[in-house]
């Protein structure tokens, strides 16, 4: 079994996980990050109470989808074509985040706030237990 059907979320998921995605999907939608008609909107991965890891699906699109990722972190999405796994997310993301943290102009308090996010990521993916 690959680590992707490993993890998918039961139907009976809890309702923290889907209060976090929905809202999560629905920001990435009001701010145009997301601009087409989303047809499938799911949680794929969750370490309770903390982080989501899901899939959205846009109508024009069969096989692409987006990663969104939200929770004890910043909401942040990214293509299908940069990750294949919940992990490969938070790998992706932890080094995205690190880099946005020194970008010049950042206000520090944000890029401290995407310094310690990057960090927790990158614990995570460093644990074989939580991903398996």
């Amino acid at each position: 079994m690959s680590e992707s059907e490993q993890n998918k979320i039961p139907p009976s998921v809890s309702a923290w996980t889907r209060e976090t995605f929905d809202k999560a999907v629905r920001q990435l939608i009001a701010g145009g990050l997301i601009d087409v008609e989303v047809i499938e909107a799911r949680p794929f991965w969750t370490l309770e109470d903390q982080i989501v890891i899901g899939q959205v699906r846009e109508a024009n699109a069969s096989v692409v989808f987006h990663w969104v990722i939200c929770g004890a972190v910043p909401t942040d999405h990214i293509g299908s074509e940069l990750a294949a796994t919940p992990r490969d997310v938070a790998r992706h993301l932890s080094l995205k985040w690190q880099l946005d943290a020194d970008r010049p102009g950042i206000d520090p308090s944000e890029a401290e706030r995407l310094r310690q996010s990057a960090e927790l990521l990158y614990g995570l993916t460093e644990r074989d237990d939580i991903w398996q």
